[in-house]
């Protein structure tokens, strides 16, 4: 009688009568998992599961206010909440539904998701943190994209055009004196604007590096037309919007550089006769403001050889990609030749 008992327990409410087992299932499902944020998603399968309730999710607080970072089922007007303690502090809450409309938990039910919630407050207090890191790595990079911008912008406008003033000057002050002072002069001048012209070369090739002025002036689409252009050997077909979003300075510069260096490759070594780049931005999911630059290079050339994979121009490629936590990736084309696709993550700037 006890066995069955028990096994109707089981099948009406799942492991409640076992906490140890289902204890012992969520430490195993956190041990697995790679990400904090997948550890959390599989914790409240894990409780769905064990327990068999129809909704059950996970909130921290952000910015002061409790936010649903991972939930399974879809959520009833009657929760229960328990809270996630860390250190002291409230961080926030495990949220479950009781198993049918107008039932309540029971006291082993609310006994063993409490004794669950101190054991899911570690994991959660890593998301949090690992959260808060990735967020602070966006804010820094999205910073010294815009610092790059503004520094290439006043090394092109400021410094640059001040030597080619001064280069200038220096053309239209040589004097004409007698012979020999004639000839001293004009070999000291002549020296100073070569030094001078090859200093304003480097300073217009810096700012160029920092943020490319054509990105500036027509945008990515548009300036990846505009290189297309410039290889008479190669066809290159363009696919992407006319307007963008707005897009950060790192991530326009970034998809640029990606873009241009394996127009390069193509060019230099895959004996192709036309180059394809597809770009597009696609939203990760629609209730937030998260988007993915999506950019794709495929060619109809020989292919890559295999040990090209690790040439200077594709691991520039792939950390170009990663320097801004996106992905790139150099494949064997399926139809022939190769695919360089990147996938970039970005926030839609809202004004």
């Amino acid at each position: 009688r006890e066995r069955l008992q028990r096994g109707v327990n089981r099948l009406m409410y799942g492991e409640r009568d076992d906490p140890y087992r289902v204890l012992t299932r969520l430490g195993a499902q956190l041990e697995n998992a790679i990400e904090p944020a997948s550890a959390l998603t599989q914790t409240v399968e894990t409780v769905a599961a064990a327990l068999k309730l129809p909704y059950v999710a996970i909130a921290l607080e952000q910015d002061g206010n409790l936010q649903t970072v991972a939930a399974h089922g879809t959520a009833p007007k009657t929760v229960n909440r328990f809270p996630l303690i860390h250190a002291g502090e409230p961080i926030g809450e495990l949220i479950a539904a009781p198993r049918a409309p107008g039932e309540t938990l029971s006291a082993a039910d609310e006994r063993l998701l409490r004794d669950l919630a101190r054991q899911i407050s570690i994991v959660a207090r890593t998301a949090a943190l690992t959260n808060d890191l990735e967020q602070a790595r966006l804010r820094i990079v999205t910073e010294r994209g815009e610092a790059r911008r503004q520094l290439g912008s006043d090394l092109h406008d400021g410094v640059g055009h001040q030597l080619v003033a001064l280069t200038r000057q220096i053309e239209n002050a040589t004097p004409k004196p007698p012979e020999a002072f004639a000839q001293i002069s004009g070999e000291f001048l002549a020296n100073l604007k070569q030094q001078l012209v090859a200093i304003t070369t480097q300073v217009r090739n810096l700012s160029h590096q920092l943020y490319p002025p054509e990105l500036e002036v027509l945008g990515l689409s548009d300036a990846l037309r505009e290189r297309a252009h410039g290889y008479p050997s190669l066809r290159i077909l363009v696919d992407a919007p006319e307007t963008l979003p707005p897009l950060p300075a790192e991530i326009e510069t970034a998809a640029y550089y990606i873009a241009l260096e394996a127009i390069t490759n193509v060019d230099k070594h895959a004996r192709a006769k036309v180059c394809h780049i597809r770009l597009r931005v696609a939203p990760t999911d629609s209730s937030s403001n998260k988007r993915i630059l999506e950019l794709e290079i495929v060619d109809d050339g020989r292919g890559i050889a295999p040990t090209a994979a690790h040439g200077l121009g594709l691991l520039s490629m792939r950390a170009r990609a990663a320097e801004v936590g996106g992905a790139c990736h150099i494949l064997q084309n399926r139809g022939g030749g190769t695919a360089v696709r990147a996938q970039i993550p970005f926030t839609l700037q809202v004004e």
